[in-house]
């Protein structure tokens, strides 16, 4: 009988254990989806800097394929008069 409840007991801390995991999981998966949505602005210079948007989660990538390029808007430059 001992060894019955000792199973029993094992049995209920591995299911309470899975069901937790599936609440993190479940309660991660809207965050991530959001940070996959959202957008950031990059400042692209080439011959002609512009501000570029790219989703958040692949600047770091665009980032180390345009070492010139910077995180955020590029600056405002005032315009030249003739």
């Amino acid at each position: 009988m001992k060894k019955i409840i000792s199973l029993h007991s094992d049995v209920l801390a591995v299911i309470s254990v899975a069901l937790a995991l599936i609440f993190v999981l479940v309660a991660q998966a809207p965050r991530q989806a959001i940070a996959a949505q959202t957008n950031c602005q990059v400042c692209h210079n080439g011959t002609n800097p512009h501000t570029v948007t790219i989703p958040c989660n692949k600047v770091d990538a665009y980032l180390a394929q345009h070492p010139a390029d910077s995180r955020g808007p590029c600056p405002v430059t005032p315009e030249q008069q003739p």
